[in-house]
């Protein structure tokens, strides 16, 4: 029988208390939904399970292992224990394919290179619960400016809400968790003017992303 000591037990672990926890709500809140609960849940599971599994092929194809010397390696090896946690909580939540596939990469390259593992961690913290609309507004500011008559040729906080694309107040939200994530930083510049631009943590982020931005294939 093939061995199944593999990521994907890692999958079933990270996040079955949550699980278990909302089975409990559900089924407390409404009687007689107990059936119908699990059944929500069962389609849950499978779902993140799916998303998991996603972000796992990516880190095999970027570490250059099976998932079966994936994960032989993260036995042999406790410090990527941690991070494989990491990776599968962060892709068990998130439901955007290009964010698992850099979740994935940022792993596997972890894997194979020992010293990306500690930037490895601070790139799997903020790619975590990043979005579409993150992700374009961090590739918007790496592109230049609107010229704009009487304003300097800098990104500003009104400028990014006005450049089209998203709405004000979803480039507002999406660039505080930015600068929030340290992908981002916004400094004062000359008269006051508050200037925002790609942090080095950001450009790494976005090499990640870059690297599997037409997505791939799922098992």
């Amino acid at each position: 029988m093939p061995d199944r000591s593999t990521g994907s037990d890692f999958a079933e672990e990270v996040g079955g208390e949550a699980l278990e926890f909302v089975l409990e709500l559900v089924g407390g809140a409404v009687p007689g939904t107990g059936v119908l609960g699990r059944r929500l849940l069962s389609k849950v599971r499978e779902e993140r399970t799916r998303r998991q599994s996603r972000a796992l092929k990516i880190a095999e194809q970027r570490s250059g292992l099976s998932r079966e010397d994936l994960a032989e390696k993260i036995a042999e090896e406790p410090h990527l224990v941690p991070l494989v946690t990491r990776l599968l909580h962060a892709a068990g939540m998130n439901f955007h394919d290009q964010t698992l596939d850099a979740l994935g990469a940022a792993f596997g390259r972890a894997v194979a290179e020992p010293d990306f593992r500690n930037e490895c961690e601070l790139i799997l913290i903020a790619l975590a619960d990043l979005t579409e609309d993150h992700t374009r507004i961090l590739l918007r500011l790496t592109e230049e400016p609107p010229k704009l008559s009487g304003t300097a040729s800098v990104w500003t906080p009104d400028l990014l809400g006005n450049s089209g694309g998203l709405s004000p107040r979803t480039a507002a939200l999406c660039l505080a968790a930015l600068v929030a994530r340290g992908l981002v930083e916004n400094p004062t510049g000359f008269g006051g003017l508050t200037v925002l631009r790609v942090t080095a943590l950001g450009f790494e982020v976005l090499t990640v992303l870059r690297e599997y931005a037409d997505g791939s294939d799922e098992d």
